[in-house]
């Protein structure tokens, strides 16, 4: 099982209750996943960091995230897990190269660090090295290329 499905986060029917709360807050606060450009501030947001998904800006793949060592992005050097499936069916979507890029736009400015990507088979995909240099908020603007190409931007107000 993954480190997500352990957590709750695999978008599955029978998710543990803070899933449906998270969901339901997600819902109030109007995120999106479309990018608007370097001052959007639109994108799913988290403050757990932890997620049952968000659909890419396409719609063809949810996205469920996971973020350590903390539970949340904090400033410094974080790690960040996606689970990546196909919207419609909820098959893991395997085989994808993603490149993910720490942007505040409040500031103008992105991370001095390129986060390491890698594939973890069956639709896992870890990054390491995602710096967040300062508190406010950050968005993980991640391409998703290969099979399929897509994107989606994550936000979150880092502590």
């Amino acid at each position: 099982m993954s480190r997500l499905a352990q957590l709750g986060s695999n978008g599955s029917p029978h998710a543990p209750g803070w899933v449906a709360s998270l969901v339901v807050a997600a819902a109030l606060m109007g995120c999106g996943g479309a990018h608007e450009g370097p001052g959007s501030g639109d994108g799913p947001d988290s403050s757990s960091a932890r997620s049952d998904g968000s659909l890419t800006d396409s719609g063809a793949l949810l996205i469920a995230l996971a973020s350590s060592p903390d539970g949340a992005p904090v400033v410094g050097n974080n790690e960040i897990d996606l689970e990546v499936t196909r919207a419609d069916s909820g098959k893991a979507e395997s085989g994808l190269e993603l490149s993910m890029v720490p942007y505040m736009p409040t500031m103008g400015h992105g991370s001095p660090v390129v986060p390491r990507f890698s594939d973890q088979g069956d639709g896992n995909y870890h990054f390491d090295d995602v710096v967040l240099t300062m508190p406010g908020l950050w968005q993980l603007r991640t391409q998703i290329s290969g099979a399929m190409s897509d994107s989606i931007d994550f936000s979150f107000d880092v502590k």
